[in-house]
């Protein structure tokens, strides 16, 4: 493969692994509003008021409230034996201690965990993988 075909995947994949955490998040967030919105638009109509926007009222009260239950004692032990039984679900064990690992990764510690990301060849060539950068190598390698 030459210089060019390989920076032009690097970059490609630059974009996309910037692209992807911001879509997601949009894509959470669109449908918690459109889903809080749905919810509160009948209960409000039963009292003669039509708010537009409830539901970023409510998913910012919704995730403030989760905050708080998950940062007390109680509401930690809960959500605990909820994600136990979670864990206990096979595929869904899987796609969940996945996205918790990389939540975890990014949300705890300091905030500047890794250096960068980069794009390469392993287990064997011809194989891209993402990998992160985590500081730098003591040891240079041998050739």
């Amino acid at each position: 493969m030459n210089s060019i075909t390989q920076t032009f995947r690097a970059k490609l994949f630059a974009g996309v692994a910037t692209l992807l955490p911001l879509y997601l998040t949009y894509v959470v967030i669109r449908f918690l509003f459109e889903s809080l919105e749905k919810m509160s638009g009948p209960i409000l109509k039963q009292f003669g008021l039509r708010i537009p926007g409830l539901g970023i009222i409510l998913t910012i009260i919704l995730i403030y409230l989760l905050g708080i239950i998950v940062t007390n004692f109680l509401g930690r032990k809960i959500f605990d034996l909820g994600e136990s039984i979670v864990k206990r679900v096979p595929i869904v064990s899987m796609i969940y201690t996945t996205l918790k690992q990389i939540t975890d990764t990014f949300t705890k510690g300091t905030t500047d965990a890794f250096d960068g990301v980069v794009y390469i060849q392993y287990p064997r060539q011809g194989l891209w993988t993402m990998a992160f950068i985590s500081g730098k190598s003591k040891n240079k390698l041998k050739r």
